[in-house]
This record gives structure tokens, sequence and C-alpha cells, in this order.
């Protein structure tokens, strides 16, 4: 668990903080904004600095007897709901618990806090369940909804709850605090933030994973399929060993390129296999196919990030199979 909070997350950091001295942290907070912000990390880092025995103006200690138990997953007043598998819906059943848990006294004689994630996830039954509890809370009980889609909410529990938003990063910061981060250099830390489409958390996995490699031959095979001199079925099992919301994120960053180099007349710049893999890709499409590939690779993201299982095979070899039908004679 993160204790630290992130440059870009210091106002809403200050402003929590000061509600909270000012006894006006109210009951019910929703913590929305983009993915891969690090909007978990703060709602566990203001989580751990409710429950801390010496709170400072920056955060949790990190010291204390309750910070020790945080860190370690195991303290009594800290419940954390999140779906059993990533990406499922979260049930009644562990609503039903965190309101069992806010209805006994504290083990440290202070807050109670739990953190429900994504809270887009709860199904109906389980926002139900936690109206009353938003409605009726107990004293000292702090719940901490965080989502990316505040929007799939039911208003009844929007309406309950003092919405904090982020907004996207600031592109100096979020570039600085990468350099910072990591041992990339500037140009290949400025291609991460393109492709991470401006968030720092996510830009960092991608470093982690080698996503950026996975991305690259993402771009190879598109242009491998296209000519006609690569297997549909060995890059369909290729890149079912991704995961499909990546893939179509990726697809997604590569085809707004190419539509941004069709659009002005201009080249992929250096002789990496990228921009040659780019460049000659946009020479043999036009805009209209680009704009038509670029909807369908959009709609399956929305479907291979949503909270339903899909066959995310299907929805690559569905793609793939739009892409392959694409002609070599419309640039």
């Amino acid at each position: 668990m993160n204790l630290n909070i992130y440059p870009w997350q210091i106002e809403q950091w200050q402003f929590l903080v000061r509600a909270n001295r000012n006894g006006r942290l109210p009951h019910g907070l929703l913590l929305s904004g983009p993915s891969g912000t690090g909007i978990d990390d703060f709602a566990d880092a203001f989580a751990a600095w409710l429950l801390c025995e010496q709170q400072g103006e920056q955060g949790a200690c990190g010291q204390c007897q309750p910070c020790h138990q945080v860190l370690s997953g195991n303290h009594p007043d800290l419940h954390l709901v999140e779906p059993e598998e990533t990406g499922k819906q979260i049930k009644v059943d562990p609503v039903r618990s965190l309101i069992e848990f806010t209805q006994f006294t504290s083990q440290y004689r202070g807050n109670k806090v739990a953190i429900i994630r994504p809270a887009h996830a709860m199904n109906r039954n389980a926002a139900n369940a936690l109206l009353k509890t938003l409605e009726e809370p107990a004293d000292n009980v702090v719940l901490l909804l965080v989502s990316d889609s505040p929007s799939k909410l039911p208003v009844t529990i929007r309406s309950r709850c003092q919405r904090t938003q982020f907004s996207s990063v600031n592109r100096e910061s979020g570039l600085n605090w990468l350099c910072e981060s990591s041992v990339i250099d500037q140009n290949q830390v400025e291609t991460l933030w393109e492709l991470a489409q401006g968030k720092p958390l996510l830009a960092m996995d991608m470093i982690a994973n080698d996503q950026a490699g996975q991305q690259a031959q993402v771009l190879a095979d598109l242009r491998g399929l296209l000519e006609q001199r690569t297997d549909f079925m060995q890059i369909s099992q290729n890149w079912s060993e991704y995961s499909a919301a990546d893939v179509f994120n990726w697809l997604l960053f590569l085809i707004v390129t190419m539509t941004r180099s069709k659009l002005m007349g201009c080249r992929e710049n250096g002789k990496s296999q990228n921009n040659r893999d780019l460049q000659e890709i946009v020479n043999q499409l036009n805009l209209r196919q680009l704009m038509d590939c670029y909807d369908l690779a959009r709609c399956h993201y929305q479907a291979a990030s949503g909270l339903y299982n899909l066959n995310q095979t299907g929805l690559i070899e569905d793609f793939l199979l739009f892409w392959q039908g694409q002609t070599a004679t419309g640039g």
C-alpha cells in the first residue's frame, strides 16, 4: 500500500486535510478521475493518514503501529471492497460485510475507513445495500469510493457523497515525474507519455512490462497483415497473450498517429523500424479507411475494458479480419 501522494494530487490532498482539520470531512467521499493517474494510491494514502497516530501535513508518518498495520494489510479499522476478479462486478455480500464493519467500535478509538474500488463495479443490489450506510453513517466512519467512471454509479450513490475530482495530469509535471522515477531517456519518456495518453502510472506499468516493445510488435503485425505477408492466425494467437484492452488502446494510439500524419501530409521522421512501419501503412491506407479502423478499435476497446465477460479473442480476430480487408490502393 502506498503512503505517498503524487505531485499532481497536492491540491486535492490539501483540501481534504483542511476539511478534516476543520471537522468538515464528509462520511462519503467519491474520488474520481482518469485511470492511470494514481487515484487508487491517493485513496490508500488518505486512508492511512486518517488512521495514523502522528498525522503530518504531507501524509501518514509510516512509523506508528497503525501505519505498520496498514502497510501489512491487517489494520482492524481499514476495510477494502474490490471485485473478486479484475473486471468483474462487486456483489452484495462484500458490501454487507462492509456495513457490518462500520457498526463496530474502532479498535483504536479513532476513525474507521472503508475503500470501495472501483465503486462503479457495484451491481444494483450492492449499491442499494450501501445507501443506508451513506445516509446514516456511524460516527468517525469515512467511506472512500474510487471510480474512473463515476457516471456509471447510481445517482442515489453520487448524491450522497462529496466528490473530489482529479483532472488529467499536466504534461510537464507528468514527464518530470517519469524522468525522475525511471531510467529511460527523454525521447522514450515522451513516446510512452503519448502512448499512455497522459497517464503517468500507466506509463510506468508499460516500462515494467515492456509494453512499448509489445506495441512495436503490434505495429509490425499491422503492416505485415496489410501487405499479406504475415499469417492471420499467428497474429491472433500472439495478440491474445496480451490484454485485449491494452491491444485496443495501442491500436487507438497508432491509428490516431497515422491519421494525424495523413491529414498533415507529413512523413514520419527517423530511421527506426517503428517509423518505417508507420509510414508504410500511412502510404497504403486512405483517411476513410483509417477512420473506420479507429471506430472499430474504439468500440472493441470499450467492450474489452467493460465489466462483462466478453470473448476477448473474438474481439481481436474481428478487428484483424477488418484490417486485413483494407485494400492497399487507398493511399
